[in-house]
């Protein structure tokens, strides 16, 4: 079961409140890609509660105030790049990510963090 509320996240990302605890490895992936953060975004407001794969604590952050470390759930999609969907199940047709994810109490409020985001079965 997840640490933090699937629908509330995705809530806080619908409101642009949200953004990346380790930008260097996120910014990595998004120009390997060549993805705008807009459809990073579309990506996080696709993830489904069947993407859920476990609660990591303990993960390093580098970007986030007075901070270290945050507990993250981690989550698979399976992304069609060419439809900007996810998609239940992975294919020839589809890319498939590792994000961990939170939520975190900035100094503006609750704020939904990026934890990590790349290739699935890729370190960064």
């Amino acid at each position: 079961m997840a640490l933090y509320p699937l629908n509330d996240f995705k809530a806080l990302v619908s409101a642009s409140a949200w953004d990346y605890l380790n930008r260097n490895r996120a910014f990595r992936t998004l120009d390997r890609l060549g993805w705008a953060e807009a459809t990073l975004e579309q990506l996080l407001l696709a993830l489904h509660f069947d993407d859920f794969q476990k609660t990591v604590s303990n993960c390093k952050i580098n970007d986030f105030e007075n901070q270290d470390y945050v507990a993250a759930d981690q989550y698979e999609i399976h992304w069609d790049e060419t439809n900007c969907a996810r998609s239940a199940h992975s294919s020839n047709q589809t890319i498939s990510f590792s994000l961990k994810i939170a939520i975190v109490t900035s100094s503006q409020g609750p704020l939904s963090g990026l934890v990590t985001f790349h290739l699935s079965g890729s370190s960064g």
